[in-house]
C-alpha cells in the first residue's frame, strides 16, 4: 500500500486492504485510502468489510455464493 500512495496513482485498486487486521490498524489503512481519494485518486476496493464498503461513494455487491 506504502508504493501506492507514494507513487501519487491515478487509480489504486485494493483487494481486501482491511482483512485480517486488528480494529485500529483497519482504521488506519481506511484513513489512508479515504485521504488518497480526497486527492483525487479514483478507488476500486474488493471487501468483505461492510464498514469500508459504506464510506465508498458506490458499492458493486455481487451478491452472495450459493
Amino acid at each position: 500500500m506504502a508504493r501506492a500512495v507514494f507513487g501519487e496513482p491515478d487509480l489504486n485498486l485494493a483487494d481486501e486492504p482491511t482483512a485480517d487486521l486488528d480494529p485500529e490498524t483497519a482504521r488506519i489503512v481506511t484513513e489512508g485510502l479515504l485521504a488518497q481519494s480526497a486527492k483525487g485518486v479514483t478507488l476500486a476496493i474488493a471487501t468483505h468489510d461492510l464498514g469500508l464498503a459504506a464510506q465508498m461513494d458506490r458499492i458493486i455487491d455481487l451478491g452472495h455464493a450459493a
